[in-house]
């Protein structure tokens, strides 16, 4: 006879799915970004220093000049379908349209200023293929946005993947063969044009396809309902990236590659924070303080999984820089190891603000998010023009620290407002104190990378499991019985 399995009700479904979408996605982002990673430390080891940073300026540039075409339609547009699945039909083909006509004239300037500022021939190749690249992304983001707003964490992870892999594997093989960055960037645009094939493939069978309604009246409404979603998104990316090009001017494209080498490690982190903040975007929109469960108890638990899994990885980075840098990129690449430790504060903060922005964004008025991110990309600017002559990349890391601090105080307090003031003692005491246990198991082996991970990351769990058991035993109950209600019976093992 077997066993009854525990009822874990509405709320153990929800956490269910956000759980199955979690880890879906995140191992669809680890398997990307280790693909993505392999395929800068290849670039590094073969092109050196200045053909990283030549590649990452290049990069940055794109990212930076495109930005426009987004303009916030992607966030707008996972809102609506959570709240309502029909609304794919109404604003999908709009949302594409609005893209293309608007990357026309923005592709047209960018290209004209890469030709006014007198960049080199490998800079300016970079840039036109990294293009095409990014608008096929740009493209792909919007299909994978309705993958999340109807809560199918599999279609996103498939979508990823081949994207990622595939052009990290032709980008390795082209860098084997003996070519350079304009051979990485070709790879990395057929990459991304394939991962968009994909996901529209996906969307018409796995979905439905959903048409190509053009409407002159839903083109105006998006472009005004989604202003203050593209506000942020411009203000976002500025301060992601603008450090690359300031670094580029103020200290040269070799420390433009120092600097990336220790940022790739950061965003190496980021499929943790996107898979969280991916499986619970929904949510955030339809449930509210009467709904089972509680939009207050999701957050606290989407908080609380953040810490717990970025702060070990904020550790390592800190304590294993030099070693790290060292499996990864080789020899040559140990002066990125003092921004690194700095940087690895900012993976913490960048969970925290991912997730409590997607809090905001869904529920609140992305105005507030808008406002707070224009400040903080001010800030950024000043501080990296500050701060990059005399401590070149150490610099611009330390005025990314600075800028997620102030986001992170601004955006748990719109959260505060939205939800309700979190649990803070129950949220974060076990991942800080666990992390803290960490450091010191790690520190003494600092030199070893494999010894310092096994020794750090033993003392976490443990350290974790038993604060967490003292301070809110609840949680931890509920996930062994969410756990064991995933699992089939013995009977039917």
């Amino acid at each position: 006879m077997s066993e009854p399995q525990p009822d874990v009700g509405q709320a153990g479904r929800a956490a269910g799915r956000a759980a199955k979408n979690t880890a879906v996605r995140a191992a669809a982002e680890l398997g990307g970004k280790f693909a993505s990673l392999a395929l800068f430390a290849v670039l590094a080891r073969e092109q050196g220093p200045s053909g990283l940073g030549v590649f990452l300026f290049a990069l940055a540039w794109c990212e930076l000049s495109l930005t426009p075409v987004d303009m916030g339609f992607d966030r707008y547009f996972l809102r609506q379908i959570a709240a309502d699945g029909a609304a794919l039909e109404r604003l999908f083909a709009n949302v594409v349209f609005l893209k293309l006509a608007r990357a026309v004239p923005v592709v047209a300037a960018s290209w004209l200023l890469v030709l006014a500022t007198g960049q080199d021939e490998a800079t300016r190749a970079a840039i036109f293929l990294l293009t095409a690249g990014l608008l096929f992304e740009s493209l792909a983001y919007t299909v994978t946005s309705a993958f999340n707003a109807f809560e199918r964490g599999v279609l996103v992870a498939t979508a990823l993947l081949t994207q990622r892999l595939l052009a990290a594997g032709l980008g390795i093989t082209v860098l084997l063969a003996g070519h350079g960055v304009v051979a990485v960037a070709t790879t990395y645009a057929t990459g991304a044009g394939v991962g968009l094939a994909v996901s529209l493939w996906l969307l018409a069978t796995r979905i439905r396809w959903p048409g190509t309604s053009l409407s002159a009246g839903e083109r105006r409404g998006l472009r005004s309902a989604s202003f203050a979603y593209a506000t942020q998104d411009l203000f976002s990316i500025g301060i992601a990236r603008v450090d690359a090009v300031m670094i580029a001017a103020l200290a040269g494209k070799a420390v433009v590659g120092i600097y990336g080498a220790a940022y790739r490690m950061l965003e190496a982190t980021l499929f943790i924070s996107s898979a969280l903040a991916g499986a619970f975007a929904a949510m955030f929109t339809y449930l509210d303080e009467h709904s089972d469960p509680p939009i207050r108890a999701v957050f606290e638990r989407a908080i609380k999984a953040t810490l717990a899994l970025l702060v070990p990885c904020g550790v390592a980075l800190a304590v294993l820089a030099e070693p790290v840098l060292r499996a990864s990129f080789g020899g040559g690449f140990e002066e990125g190891a003092p921004p690194l430790r700095v940087l690895a504060v900012v993976v913490v903060l960048l969970g925290v603000v991912r997730i409590a922005g997607s809090l905001v964004l869904s529920r609140g008025d992305p105005r507030a998010m808008a406002r707070l991110f224009g400040i903080a990309l001010a800030v950024n600017i000043a501080l990296n023009a500050l701060l990059i002559p005399p401590l070149e990349a150490t610099g611009a890391a330390l005025a990314m620290l600075a800028t997620e601090l102030l986001i992170a105080a601004g955006v748990l307090r719109l959260a505060a407002r939205a939800v309700g003031r979190l649990g803070l003692r129950e949220t974060a005491v076990a991942p800080l104190a666990a992390g803290a246990a960490m450091t010191a198991a790690a520190w003494p082996l600092r030199d070893e990378l494999v010894a310092g991970l096994t020794g750090g990351m033993a003392a976490y769990v443990v350290v974790f499991v038993a604060v967490e058991r003292l301070v809110n035993p609840d949680d931890l109950s509920y996930l062994v019985r969410l756990v064991r209600a995933r699992l089939p019976s013995r009977e039917a093992a």
